[in-house]
């Protein structure tokens, strides 16, 4: 006789996201935005327009070179006589300016302080896009998730219409709770275009900040980092590349100031000129060939305009002393908000996995009670909808726990560095089966299998736990992956991951045991993974074979 409802391996299964041989990364993502984006360019090139200011400054303490040439012709009067007189004259100038109160010298400073708040500018540019982009990224893969599980429940509900319509026709049960399905799957249809329009712009927004598709995308996480209150708010006060160019920009404010005063002083310059010759046709009774002058030159400025200069600098410098203090108390606001979100988040996301695995159970354990007569058809519909409600939970608290680390390592300038240095792919399933209906449930292996089994999986854990390598590697099979480069890139990433400092601790609950064939065993359990910096909770399922006469893992595959 077929059970009511299908069961919790079915949904996991459903609610997979597959993982590509070729994902796309967030890191490589995040890189690829970076070097194209309009907002880094401009940045960038506001970058490249500071630094040529600071060159133009430092050639004002160099002296300038002219070199004149001229030529006329007139009619003159001598002795009575009209002569057309033709002069040709060059000359040449060295002047140099030695002193101006030092307004070149803070002007240079203040040429300087702006060229480093442009640079700090740019660095604040490219952190936000970064978060930006991990923002739309996460954003994808959550509503990927979401949407996933909307249609697991429509398709538990189009399969749960099937068993209550034999019911209905064996006489079993009420017309009417054939009609409560049916209000069921209808909602859910109706919720599944609204998530399938929600996805949709998702992928519009990424595609336009990244400019390709989502292709592929792998689940994001942070290694072991620092989400103290304190550090992060120390780390973005010293870092936030934004508060650092405000900084920069109080000190050119004060060099400006610097530049106004020396406009008050008197200034000398120098300027050495030397005729280089003289052509006069006809020749005047006397003229000068070649000459050299020296002068200097004193001006002292008279007006009030160079007063009011002052008081325009000092006025632009307290103005950017009162931003820069305002910018620093709205993050610190901020450090303060992400922190309590985050740890909001952590405070609760094990509560939530834990949901997410109950639900699953749940749906098992209602259908069976609701075949005893212990349970409405209600009962069994609430337990599939509370089912999609972890889902969406778990999905949700996953983005915002993610969205509040990148938009802390952001404030502080550290969001491209962890995405080099701390940045790790979250475990997910590698590839969705066709979904287990009851009546396909494999038979359960004899209890000798069965604890042979368990021996096994109690090896892998304690090989896992323990960090073992060699252990671990042993119970895998010798091509697993794939075989070839897909192999050796499985084992250089469980072999780094292992070892990677740490206390590592995997317990195993819920085991279910199959045997499809002879040859073959699956294991489903419940995964609790524990270590210094993350904890999570899947349904793990491992797929054992035989080699070398004995049972090895050939497949390995992982659901929220």
């Amino acid at each position: 006789m077929r059970t009511l409802a299908p069961t919790a391996v079915t949904l996991a299964l459903a609610l997979s996201l597959a993982l590509p041989a070729h994902a796309e990364r967030l890191p490589v993502v995040v890189q690829d935005v970076l070097a194209r984006h309009p907002d880094a360019a401009s940045a960038q090139a506001l970058l490249e327009a500071s630094e040529a200011v600071v060159r133009q400054s430092r050639s004002r303490f160099f002296p300038t070179l002219s070199v004149g040439w001229t030529r006329s012709s007139n009619e003159v009067e001598q002795l009575g006589q009209p002569i057309d007189r033709d002069t040709r004259r060059s000359e040449a100038a060295l002047s140099w300016n030695l002193f101006s109160g030092g307004a070149d010298v803070y002007r240079l400073k203040s040429a300087r302080n702006e060229r480093d708040a442009a640079g700090s500018s740019l660095i604040d540019v490219q952190e936000q896009l970064a978060l930006r982009v991990a923002d739309a990224y996460a954003d994808v893969l959550r509503l990927q998730r979401i949407n996933a599980g909307g249609k697991a429940l429509s398709q538990s509900l189009t399969h749960l219409k099937s068993q209550v319509e034999a019911r209905v026709d064996a006489g079993r049960i009420s017309p009417a709770d054939l009609t409560q399905v049916d209000v069921s799957i209808i909602e859910s249809e109706e919720q599944v275009a609204s998530l399938d329009a929600a996805l949709a712009a998702a992928l519009m927004r990424y595609e336009q900040l990244t400019g390709t598709a989502p292709d592929a995308l792998v689940p994001p996480a942070f290694d072991a980092l620092d989400f103290s209150r304190a550090a992060r708010l120390q780390a973005t006060l010293d870092n936030n590349p934004g508060l650092r160019a405000a900084r920069q920009g109080i000190d050119a404010r004060k060099a400006d100031v610097g530049v106004a005063r020396g406009a008050l002083m008197p200034t000398v310059d120098v300027e050495v000129r030397r005729r280089l010759g003289a052509t006069i046709e006809p020749v005047e009774v006397s003229d000068t060939v070649r000459s050299q002058q020296l002068a200097i030159n004193l001006d002292v400025p008279l007006g009030g305009g160079s007063w009011y200069r002052v008081d325009e600098a000092n006025a632009r410098h307290q103005a950017a002393v009162a931003d820069a203090a305002s910018l620093e108390e709205q993050l610190s606001i901020d450090v303060a908000t992400q922190v309590a979100e985050l740890d909001r988040r952590e405070s609760t996301y094990q509560a939530l996995t834990r949901r997410l695995g109950a639900s699953r159970t749940l749906i098992d354990a209602y259908g069976e009670q609701f075949n005893a007569g212990r349970r409405s058809l209600t009962d069994v519909l609430s337990a599939h909808r509370g089912r999609f409600d972890a889902v969406l939970a778990h999905a949700n608290s996953e983005y915002e726990r993610f969205r509040a680390q990148a938009t802390l390592l952001a404030l502080s300038g550290d969001l491209r560095t962890a995405l080099t240095e701390s940045y790790r792919d979250r475990e997910y399933l590698a590839a969705a089966p066709a979904p287990v209906t009851p009546a396909d449930t494999p038979s359960r292996v004899d209890t000798p299998d069965t604890e042979r089994v368990k021996t096994l999986l109690e090896a892998w854990r304690l090989a896992w736990s323990s960090k073992d390598y060699d252990a671990y590697r042993g119970l895998y099979l010798t091509e697993f992956g794939g075989g070839g480069d897909a192999t050796r890139q499985w084992e250089r990433e469980r072999e780094r991951r292992l070892a990677k400092p740490g206390a590592i601790d995997v317990e195993i609950g819920a085991l279910t045991v199959s045997r499809p064939d002879a040859s073959t065993i699956v294991t489903v359990f419940q995964q609790n993974y524990r270590s210094n910096d993350y904890n999570d909770a899947v349904t793990k399922q491992l797929t054992w074979t035989r080699e070398a006469d004995q049972w090895r893992i050939a497949d390995e595959q992982s659901s929220p």
